[in-house]
C-alpha cells in the first residue's frame, strides 16, 4: 500500500489540488472526478498502462511517480498529518494502511 499512497500523494502534488486540472487531468486520461481522488487516496487500482499515461499526462517518467518526496513537499492542503512523530516509520506505515482499510469498507457499506 504504500507504493499507492507514494503514487497518489506524487499525483496530488503534481494536480496542485486544482479543480480545474483535476478536471482536466480526468478528461484527458478518462477518469471521473470521483475516481481522480480515489487515485489521489491510493484507493483506484492503476494497471502499469495507467500508470505510463499519468507519467505520459504530467511529461514524467513512471519511476518518479514512485519516489517519495520530502515531508515538506506534501504539507498542505488535502494530505493526511500525523500529529506527532512514529519511533518506527513501519508503524505509521500500518496505521495508514488501516486508515485506508476503513475507508474502502464504509465506502463499500454506502453503496
Amino acid at each position: 500500500m504504500k507504493e499507492a499512497r507514494v503514487l497518489g500523494n506524487n499525483i496530488r502534488v503534481l494536480l496542485k489540488n486544482d479543480q480545474t486540472m483535476k478536471q482536466a487531468f480526468a478528461d484527458a486520461l478518462g477518469y471521473t472526478p470521483y475516481e481522480v481522488e480515489k487515485l489521489c487516496d491510493a484507493r483506484l487500482y492503476t494497471t502499469d498502462e495507467d500508470i505510463h499515461d499519468i507519467a505520459e499526462y504530467f511529461s514524467v517518467t513512471p519511476d518518479s511517480l514512485y519516489v517519495s518526496r520530502s515531508p515538506e513537499e506534501y504539507t498542505g492542503n488535502g494530505f493526511l498529518h500525523c500529529m506527532g512523530q512514529f519511533k518506527k516509520e513501519e508503524n505509521k506505515e500500518k496505521v495508514l494502511n488501516i486508515f485506508d482499510m476503513y475507508c474502502d469498507i464504509k465506502e463499500l457499506l454506502e453503496q
